[in-house]
């Protein structure tokens, strides 16, 4: 977000070159979230202001819980972090690629009405 600020307000030269650069960055991070790859090695996710030290990284979605916790801040709804979007996201991956429950099998009763629940 930083970033952006900065070229919205009309970086020129160094700045804006770096602005652009870290713009870049972050946008390779995302892309390759979706499209499955790992984070890279020196990638530093954000705290959203709830860690104390502000050069902390949060890169996991327990990481930015613990910093709320941590503050003593209330939790807000989990979708608004990035973090916690990717994870959910490699979940529902995970989940749709054969994990989950799989009965089956047979069984034999007497006729009568009713239901079977599992």
């Amino acid at each position: 977000q930083a970033a952006l600020d900065e070229l919205a307000d009309g970086a020129t030269a160094d700045a804006r070159e770096s602005a652009e650069q870290r713009l870049k960055a972050h946008l390779e991070v995302l892309q390759g979230d979706l499209l499955g790859r790992a984070l890279p090695e020196d990638y530093c996710g954000s705290c959203y202001g709830a860690s104390r030290d502000p050069t902390a990284c949060c890169n996991t979605c327990d990481d930015v819980k613990l910093a709320y916790r941590t503050r003593r801040w209330s939790m807000p709804n989990e979708k608004n972090f990035e973090q916690c979007k990717r994870e959910d996201r490699r979940r529902e991956v995970t989940f749709t690629e054969g994990e989950g429950c799989a009965v089956y099998g047979t069984i034999q009763v007497h006729r009568s009405s009713g239901n079977l629940y599992l």
